[in-house]
């Protein structure tokens, strides 16, 4: 039966880590493969040598704002594609950090904006050609309506729900789209009070 034996650590920077994980094959072979992780050493030990399972490292906001009744995305450039492009606000769980101050820090560094978290929604596991994520969809509204992009941000806007599809990429797109269908009801049965009273 194939797997990891051990790992060794190749290079380390501040947000990833190169990782060496030997390991055998079916037919009793040593081999080794390349691992690229934002996860501590110790984390992916456990994970692959221990049977831990791996946890959640992002949190992904859907910032609805009350007085635009639209979402909030951000614009920034991203060394990958060598383009700037409009995204939800989004970042990585520090380590020892509860995921609900991860997604109220992150908001408040790239927007500006307070919220109030309604609930967790969804969570998801994305792998992609080109990256792999963990996250947490988190529904939630800002309780001030004053943007304030952060320095890495150079733009914003607030989409409706057929512009926000349009703007991100399809596969993140139908990530949220869950948070979006909680929120649209949760606005439904708000005005369905509002007009029985």
């Amino acid at each position: 039966m194939s797997k990891i034996n051990k790992l060794n650590t190749l290079a380390e920077t501040k947000f990833l880590s190169l990782y060496n994980a030997e390991y055998s094959n079916k037919g009793g072979n040593t081999k080794n493969w390349t691992i690229a992780s934002r996860k501590e050493k110790k984390n992916l030990e456990e994970v692959y040598l221990n049977n831990k399972e791996l946890q959640d490292d992002a949190v992904l906001i859907v910032p609805f704002h009350k007085e635009e009744e639209k979402i909030v995305v951000i614009r920034q450039f991203r060394v990958p594609i060598n383009s700037y492009i409009y995204e939800m606000p989004a970042g990585l769980i520090d380590k020892g950090e509860n995921p609900l101050i991860s997604l109220t820090r992150e908001l408040k560094e790239e927007t500006g904006l307070d919220i109030e978290i309604i609930k967790p929604v969804y969570t998801f596991t994305a792998i992609r050609p080109h990256y792999q994520t963990v996250g947490i969809g988190f529904l939630c509204i800002p309780t001030n309506d004053q943007v304030k992009i952060s320095f890495e941000h150079t733009d914003y806007k607030f989409v409706d729900e057929d512009e926000l599809e349009k703007t991100l990429d399809p596969h993140i797109f139908n990530d949220i789209k869950k948070t979006i269908e909680e929120y649209n009801q949760i606005r439904e049965y708000n005005e369905l009070k509002r007009e029985a009273n």
